[in-house]
């Protein structure tokens, strides 16, 4: 586990594109496309000696004619050219290198090793870290970088996605945009011949401007310098996971997709909650873990109170809590409804019947045991009493406590059907 020249990959200050094309929806297009539309601020360098300029920017016939040895270099050419290019690049300098060309465990060079091995026995002796092959590229909002040929930027925010798939880092990249959610990193790891879940979780851990890691895994090569990082950085943010492969059907599938095989899945879930990690199984769980992450705030004590405007709906919090996320409550926790009783574990102000019928209203809740009051303030329609959501507001409610925080809200919908 390394975290050498990752700031190269991360924050680069001079980008070549090897392969640069002018040929609509080739690879090399869209990379130059991101590359200029993200404003990244430094040198942007194409390389095809086909063309005098591609996309508006001048273009170099060769990695020697460059006239600066790049910080970051992307490879979007035919397998069989890697090996050389890496070699070049490294006797210019460069440190870093995302390969997104695929198919290089497929084909051998004259010397009967893969293509993959020959480019990491160029790239070893300059200490060059790859990222890639057969990868979607890296984004990093906040830097203007988009070495990637993705179809949409990412906004800039507090979330990391690393990822295996890159039709995974595509979804999401879709739902986001949508949901208005930003990310700090969103890295495309691919076949991992170099650049390992590790690698990137180490680097994370450590970068201020990244509150939660999100990862998409489906092998891991390196278990050792894995289950390090991961321990190291879900002591300071949280870590979410998705692991594809939990079946030996799947586990075939992903083999085949990246070349590795999948671990036992017993095995998987233990070591990440040994590690400290969250575990999510479907790919609307990892939506609602992003929703989550970009839009609540962090707990730091154990005191959690449910809101709710049903019973049945706080108990079945109050399962998944004990259950799923496997919390350790006691006699002191609460559950907060709009109705009065002697059975509710909270009192509720009188006041609550006479402010229905108003626009805005605050409520006051009471704890008994601890003689603390929450006020909440819940915008309701007048005529129909139910709860109003302003457009760009996430949360239905808001409480107006310093020392009290809102978390997250769950609605309740009946699911959509298309026929």
């Amino acid at each position: 586990m390394s975290v050498r020249n990752l700031d190269k990959l991360f924050r680069p200050k001079s980008v070549a594109v090897i392969g640069a094309s002018n040929r609509p929806r080739a690879v090399g297009a869209l990379v130059m496309r991101n590359l200029l539309e993200g404003e990244f601020s430094g040198p942007i360098m194409p390389v095809n000696p086909k063309h005098k300029s591609v996309a508006g920017v001048l273009a170099y016939p060769d990695v020697d004619s460059l006239p600066d040895a790049p910080d970051l270099a992307v490879i979007c050419t035919p397998p069989g050219t890697v090996p050389t290019l890496i070699n070049q690049l490294g006797e210019r300098g460069t440190r870093a290198v995302v390969v997104l060309t695929a198919g290089l465990q497929r084909e051998n060079d004259d010397k009967g090793r893969t293509l993959t091995e020959a480019m990491l026995e160029a790239a070893k002796p300059f200490g060059m870290r790859i990222l890639g092959p057969n990868c979607l590229g890296v984004l990093v909002p906040d830097a203007g970088l988009n070495a990637s040929f993705a179809h949409l930027p990412a906004h800039p925010g507090g979330i990391a996605l690393v990822s295996q798939s890159g039709a995974m880092c595509t979804a999401v990249l879709d739902w986001a945009r949508a949901h208005d959610i930003g990310f700090s990193h969103f890295v495309s790891l691919g076949d991992c011949a170099d650049v390992e879940f590790g690698d990137v979780i180490d680097y994370l851990g450590s970068v201020p401007g990244t509150s939660a890691i999100l990862l998409y895994i489906e092998s891991i090569h390196a278990r050792r310098n894995f289950m390090s990082a991961t321990r190291a950085a879900a002591r300071n943010k949280p870590v979410i996971v998705i692991k594809a492969g939990r079946v030996a059907e799947g586990a075939k599938a992903a083999a085949s997709h990246t070349g590795a095989l999948a671990g036992t899945d017993d095995v998987f879930d233990a070591a990440i909650r040994r590690a400290g990690m969250l575990r999510v199984y479907s790919i609307q769980e990892l939506f609602a873990a992003v929703e989550t992450l970009a839009r609540a705030l962090r707990i730091d004590g154990e005191r959690l109170a449910i809101l709710t405007n049903g019973g049945g709906i706080g108990v079945m919090a109050v399962d998944d809590l004990m259950l799923v996320c496997n919390m350790e409550w006691g006699d002191d926790y609460f559950i907060l409804q709009p109705a009065k009783g002697k059975a509710r574990r909270v009192d509720i102000d009188p006041a609550w019947e006479s402010e229905l019928e108003v626009s805005e209203n605050t409520y006051i809740m009471r704890f008994p045991k601890t003689n603390k009051r929450l006020e909440i303030w819940i915008k309701v329609n007048r005529y129909t009493g139910e709860l109003v959501q302003e457009q760009g507001a996430p949360p239905f409610f808001e409480i107006r406590k310093k020392n009290m925080r809102y978390t997250g809200t769950c609605k309740l919908d009946a699911p959509q059907r298309r026929f």
